[in-house]
């Protein structure tokens, strides 16, 4: 006990004599905003000068515009989030020299990012906030240094924009929309942070809003970003999948427009897209049927009838709630039960602990045997490990990814209609997976 006391002040003293007042101060109002998003305003409308002027408020600032791209996955928050992300690219891209300007403001987002993610970690975090502060200078020995560190290449500094430089590409993503975990301006930031070029959306039904939110996204980064409509149809009784590739936008008006004036071409893909579904939501109203039939009383054995300590029912209405009904998928029944059963083993966490600690108390009293003790400390142990090492992506492939779970008959079975439609339409046809039904 005395020497993990005598270990924490020295400790404490390493890092007293390492960083500055200021930055303690900068880390705890970061981790303020991290904690109560709710208390963050929207940017203010000013020159990126008037931010960078007063530099010890600009990391702060960045800070707050990177939890505003990230807090909201509706679309109805589009605009709060790409106008966070104009303030963003404003205050990284006007440093105090402009040596690297574009391997800079990458490396900049990286660091704030990586600040917010650990949260739990307050070394590390005034680490970052440090490099941060020496980041802002632009100075190429420094930036260079940064990026190895965050395993970001190096990009050239000729001016231009990133879509430019044919650096890198990722032709198969999904937002919230989807499958996929991050909003599509997310997407967009960790494309331009990685050093990509072009990003291919892919998505599964209309969504008109996040699609544009995409495009004007990556046109505030410079990242190129295409839109493609994902979906399956049967073929020789087989099923396969493929992608309508939109024309290229520049910017998000530009998309309202095309899907206006092909209103009528288009027609007959959304509304097969529409009728598809409504079939996957029925797969996955019959995933959750079986869950709460074969899966949940297996969890909630062995633990005391509270609420405090029993799974719930998982029910539709309460899905529905949690993912739009028009972009739900399987893909979401992880994030959906991780969001109920992540503080559920918590607490399960505690009252097996507590129960370890009685065990050994009535072992050391010859109450108990020692397997008594073992097979306690076991049940722990296992659920100790499993409260940390849980994440939505584990659930969802543990309870929802069994061969042919959740699968449905697709409406589009005439794929010689469906290629003449999209020709009319200025769009392309690609075969996803080419080789999945072999050559």
């Amino acid at each position: 006990m005395r020497r993990a006391r005598l270990g924490r002040f020295y400790d404490r003293a390493v890092n007293a004599l390492s960083f500055s007042g200021e930055l303690y101060k900068l880390r705890r109002e970061l981790n303020l905003r991290i904690d109560q998003p709710e208390s963050i305003a929207a940017p203010a409308r000013s020159h990126p000068l008037g931010v960078t002027r007063w530099f010890k408020k600009r990391r702060i600032s960045i800070a707050e515009a990177y939890l505003m791209v990230i807090r909201d996955l509706d679309s109805r928050h589009s605009k709060d989030r790409l106008r966070a992300l104009r303030m963003m690219v404003e205050a990284s891209f006007h440093a105090k020299t402009l040596d690297m300007p574009l391997n800079t403001a990458r490396v900049q987002m990286a660091l704030m990012k990586e600040a917010v993610k650990h949260r739990d970690d307050h070394r590390t975090q005034l680490e970052l906030l440090a490099d941060f502060s020496s980041s802002s200078y632009g100075q190429s020995q420094v930036i260079r240094r940064l990026a190895d560190r965050l395993n970001l290449i190096e990009l050239p500094e000729s001016g231009k924009r990133l879509e430019e430089l044919d650096a890198g590409w990722d032709q198969h993503v999904h937002d919230t929309a989807s499958s996929g975990r991050k909003n599509p301006t997310q997407l967009a930031l960790d494309a331009f942070i990685k050093g990509m070029s072009r990003l291919t959306i892919a998505y599964t039904g209309p969504a008109a809003e996040m699609m544009e939110e995409a495009i004007e996204a990556g046109h505030i980064l410079g990242v190129e970003v295409d839109i493609g409509i994902e979906f399956s149809m049967g073929a020789r009784g087989e099923r396969f999948h493929f992608m309508a590739l939109l024309p290229r936008f520049r910017r998000g008006e530009d998309l309202a427009a095309f899907l206006k004036e092909h209103r009528k071409d288009l027609k007959p893909l959304f509304s097969a897209l529409t009728e598809n579904q409504e079939s996957r939501l029925e797969g996955i109203r019959d995933l959750l049927s079986e869950f709460n039939r074969e899966v949940r009383p297996r969890l909630n054995e062995g633990f005391p009838d509270q609420d405090a300590y029993r799974l719930p029912k998982l029910k539709m209405r309460d899905f529905a709630a949690f993912v739009p009904s028009s972009s739900a998928s399987r893909y979401h029944l992880g994030e959906f039960l991780w969001s109920s059963y992540k503080p559920l083993m918590f607490n399960r966490v505690l009252y097996l602990k507590a129960l370890r600690g009685k065990a050994r108390s009535d072992f050391h009293r010859g109450r108990i045997s020692e397997g008594e003790l073992a097979s306690v400390e076991g049940r722990y142990r296992r659920a100790r490990d499993e409260y940390r090492t849980m994440s939505p992506e584990s659930l969802r492939r543990r309870w929802f990814d069994a061969p042919g779970a959740g699968d449905y008959d697709s409406v589009l079975q005439d794929i010689g209609e469906l290629r003449a439609l999209l020709g009319r339409s200025g769009c392309e046809l690609k075969l996803l997976s080419p080789l999945e039904r072999g050559l």
